[in-house]
């Protein structure tokens, strides 16, 4: 084993959500750091400007609309006629903050697990026939600890994150006999403009959280960036179906 076995060099990674979020923006600059190409995909423009000026490299970027994910295909499609069919497939949904002491209405329950669970079948249904086809492949999901600690005021983000550890699992029996890996991040308290306003002008709340966290502090976008290297590497080669928590220890401490 040795430090090459994380390079990712030669591999074409399609990032969706890679560009608005901190976390997102943190793992496609560390897989272009670590050597791929990244494709980023999001419905903002101007979003994915920004962000391709900031990663550099040979970074790129596809307009995409998550919720719609009829268009998944043809994302694949087009990336694969510009940069080459993508090797590495990953999918960071927009994090939710739901009102408090609220339930949402089923409309708006059903719109977020299509944004998130919907939507990530289809980036992998897409990707995985040409990943078949070269018997080999990584696709990756960012979900949350929510998956296994259940948050309050967040009924959907909470049940759709379930829903995607689910997802991980079933989608890795199905494809890694043909050499496709398919695992998840399962992220904890990550310092970040939306972390900041969840526990603004709420110290109890955060000193509650902290308490419950063995690690004392919150983690940094760039612990994601690197559990997804290590995922999307082939120093993982015989890894797949699981959600690795980056969350200072927090799902055992709670």
């Amino acid at each position: 084993m040795t430090l090459r076995s994380f390079s990712l060099e030669h591999e074409i990674a399609l990032i969706v959500g890679g560009a608005s979020s901190e976390i997102g923006l943190a793992t496609s600059l560390s897989l272009e750091e670590a050597g791929a190409q990244v494709v980023l995909a999001e419905p903002s423009a101007s979003d994915l400007q920004k962000a391709v000026q900031r990663i550099g490299g040979r970074s790129s970027y596809e307009i995409f609309n998550a919720p719609d994910s009829n268009a998944a295909p043809d994302l694949l499609e087009c990336a694969a006629r510009r940069f080459g069919p993508p090797s590495i497939v990953v999918y960071i949904p927009e994090i939710f903050l739901e009102e408090e002491n609220r339930t949402p209405p089923v409309e708006e329950f059903i719109r977020v697990f299509n944004e998130h669970v919907s939507t990530a079948f289809a980036l992998a249904r897409s990707a995985a026939p040409t990943m078949i086809q070269q018997k080999r492949g990584a696709i990756l999901f960012v979900a949350s600890m929510a998956s296994v600690l259940p948050l309050s005021r967040s009924i959907a983000y909470s049940s759709v994150k379930t829903a995607m550890r689910g997802l991980v699992r079933t989608l890795a029996t199905e494809l890694s006999p043909s050499g496709v890996r398919v695992n998840g991040i399962e992220s904890g308290f990550i310092d970040s403009p939306l972390a900041r306003k969840a526990f603004e002008n709420d110290a109890q709340r955060l000193q509650y959280v902290m308490n419950r966290t063995p690690m004392q502090s919150m983690g940094e976008p760039e612990d994601v960036g690197c559990a997804a290297v290590y995922l999307c590497s082939p120093a993982a080669k015989y890894i797949t179906g699981i959600s690795l928590p980056v969350d200072g220890g927090a799902c055992i401490g709670f």
